[in-house]
């Protein structure tokens, strides 16, 4: 999972929860290394959305509270990818039909098999 999506996520499952979450459970739930989850909640508690209790669980705090649509809806955006209409022009080479199959070159399977197969 991404980082960003990982932090909307994080976001939203925190405005779910009554008394927060374990950072464990995060860390099983979103399958992110343990210092993606670190950065995650530093980034968090930087921007004073994020506090980690006594009893180690996390929880948004009233600010956090506050400004999460605006949190999500802004991660949300920049964590896809934009593809304008300008994407695929520089593609340059032989194009072929969406509709037709493709069948791989005939001299590409006769140089592998003069070549033998290569062990790196």
């Amino acid at each position: 999972m991404d980082t960003k999506e990982a932090i909307v996520q994080l976001v939203k499952d925190l405005m779910a929860s009554d008394n927060g979450l374990l950072p464990f459970t995060l860390y099983k739930r979103y399958r992110v290394t343990p210092m993606e989850l670190v950065q995650m909640v530093k980034r968090l508690q930087s921007k004073g959305y994020l506090q980690i209790q006594t009893n180690n669980r996390l929880v948004l705090t009233k600010e956090g509270r506050e400004n999460a649509e605006g949190l999500i809806a802004n991660m949300s955006r920049s964590a896809r990818v934009r593809m304008d209409s300008t994407y695929f022009i520089n593609i340059t080479g032989n194009l072929l039909d969406r509709r037709m199959p493709f069948l791989p070159s005939r001299q590409f399977f006769e140089q592998i098999k003069k070549e033998g197969v290569k062990n790196g």
